[in-house]
């Protein structure tokens, strides 16, 4: 009777053994897996979000700012569903100065608006966006362009050395000319993104555009 009671319980034992390591499995699938088609979204929801930050344009005493976005807790207020806290600074940083009084836009942007005003031409936008968030041409990069991977915790989607095409130029397209689009740049972005509390948001980002014959000296 005692061999058999031991029998039992080694059974039961190994039983509940495998169960546990089932729901270890089961657990750890679940926290690993994640939606290549969301992460894809958020890339275009930031794009969205980041275009705002440079719009609707109000000179105040000789320096531009963001209309909508002139105080530092409108923009991180703005930011922050989307972003990590980190991010944000990062963002502000990149776009904007701090005054006295207001936020304006950083040097290359508050030039460029500047430039603008004086001269009646706007024909380097596309020289001063095309190394930031702000390029055009990343809602431009298609879903099959975006490459998805994940290690640890953070989730990057990437797009490397990709081509983006503006406009033909054997077919006349002066607005995208006079802002110093080229008909087609060539585009590598890094978005790395976490899940915070259930969202996912961005944690940091780089992009660098390359023309054929940049490519081609490296």
């Amino acid at each position: 009777m005692g061999i058999i009671f031991k029998k039992k319980e080694t059974r039961n034992r190994l039983f509940f053994a495998g169960i546990l390591i089932l729901l270890t499995i089961i657990v750890y699938l679940q926290t690993d897996n994640f939606n290549e088609n969301e992460v894809k979204a958020k890339y275009y929801e930031i794009i969205s979000v980041v275009e705002k930050l440079y719009e609707n344009h109000e000179l105040v005493n000789g320096m531009y700012s963001n209309g909508d976005l002139s105080q530092i807790e409108d923009v991180r207020n703005y930011l922050e569903p989307y972003m990590t806290e980190v991010t944000v600074d990062k963002v502000i940083n990149d776009f904007f100065h701090e005054t006295e009084k207001r936020l304006v836009y950083a040097s290359e942007f508050q030039e460029y608006l500047l430039q603008m005003r004086e001269t009646d031409s706007d024909y380097n936008y596309y020289e001063v966006v095309k190394n930031s968030i702000l390029n055009p041409g990343l809602k431009l990069v298609t879903a099959e362009q975006i490459y998805i991977t994940k290690e640890n915790d953070v989730i990057t989607a990437q797009v490397m050395e990709e081509s983006v095409y503006f406009y033909d130029e054997n077919i006349e397209h002066f607005h995208y000319k006079r802002l110093g689009y080229p008909p087609e740049d060539i585009i590598t972005v890094n978005f790395e993104f976490v899940e915070v509390d259930g969202a996912i948001l961005l944690s940091d980002y780089y992009v660098k555009t390359f023309s054929e014959e940049e490519l081609n000296q490296t």
